[in-house]
Order: C-alpha cells, then sequence, then structure tokens
C-alpha cells in the first residue's frame, strides 16, 4: 500500500512540475515572406513556431517590401519579435547593438548565425538578437527577473 501511495505521489508531483513548465507560454507561428530557392525545396515559405510567454499584444505586423517583422509587445515595454531581415536584424535593438559597438553585421553566408546580447543603457534591461539563417529573433526592454523566461522562449524557436 505504501508503494502505490508513494508512486501515485510521485506521477502527481511530475506532472504537476511537467504542466507548470509550459503554462505562461503560447506556441506562435511566423510565415515568412522572403521566398528561398534551394534545389530541395524551391521557392518554398518557411514556417516557424515559437513559445512566448503569454500576456502579450501584437504591437506591429511590419510588412516593409523587403522584409516582415511581427512584435509582441507586453506591459512595462518589455518586446519579442521576430523578422526574416537577416542582413541587418530588427531595428528595435539597432541603438542597443549601438551602443556595444555593432555597427556592421558581417556573414560569410547566409547559413551563418549570429548571436548578440547584452545589458541596455539604463543599466537594469536586458537584449537579445539571434540571426539563424534565414530568420531573426530577439527581444529587448526585459528585466532581470524575467531574463530566463525570455531566453527560454528564444531558444524555442523550431522550423516546421
Amino acid at each position: 500500500m505504501k508503494k502505490v501511495f508513494l508512486i501515485l505521489m510521485v506521477f502527481s508531483f511530475t506532472m504537476t512540475c511537467k504542466t507548470s513548465d509550459i503554462v505562461g507560454f503560447k506556441d506562435v507561428k511566423y510565415t515568412t515572406d522572403f521566398l528561398t530557392s534551394s534545389k530541395e525545396e524551391p521557392f518554398k515559405e518557411k514556417t516557424y513556431v515559437i513559445s512566448i510567454p503569454k500576456g502579450f499584444k501584437i504591437d506591429k505586423e511590419d510588412f516593409n517590401p523587403e522584409y516582415k517583422e511581427i512584435i509582441y509587445n507586453y506591459e512595462n515595454g518589455m518586446k519579442i519579435y521576430i523578422t526574416d531581415n537577416t542582413m541587418g536584424g530588427s531595428a528595435l535593438n539597432g541603438d542597443n547593438k549601438l551602443a556595444q559597438g555593432i555597427t556592421v553585421i558581417k556573414r560569410k553566408s547566409l547559413r551563418d548565425s549570429i548571436y548578440m546580447k547584452g545589458k541596455q543603457k539604463d543599466g537594469y534591461r536586458y537584449w537579445k538578437e539571434n540571426i539563424l539563417n534565414d530568420v531573426v529573433i530577439g527581444y529587448l526592454n526585459v528585466s532581470k527577473e524575467r531574463k530566463a523566461e525570455f531566453d527560454k522562449s528564444i531558444a524555442s524557436i523550431v522550423r516546421k
């Protein structure tokens, strides 16, 4: 009887931990406007899924003729964004990149990945931008208390 009770307790604890891990996140899809061509997939759109913290509003969907950018806005000005502007990244983190001396982003190949991050000028909020092959994902204005949560979100991106 004790073994059954112990197994039930462990199972309940495991399930609680597992579900609480994902309760605060929502999966969102991003499909590029930029059609790429390769032998295997000629002119195919690419779709990505990312798990981002709940509580956002879509602040802006920028359908510039050259690239597409979607911005998820949170309270206190925190933002997560995703764009297919792989040549320069998002303008949202432009000042943050300049403050760290990043003036030009050089890639030897479109398959190169570039990772940039740091503290913002105010000294207590964080920014991050990852250029991953043919998509850019990043955040800004993130507090120290929520940085791990936003880092987890950025790392969750997968191509479908």
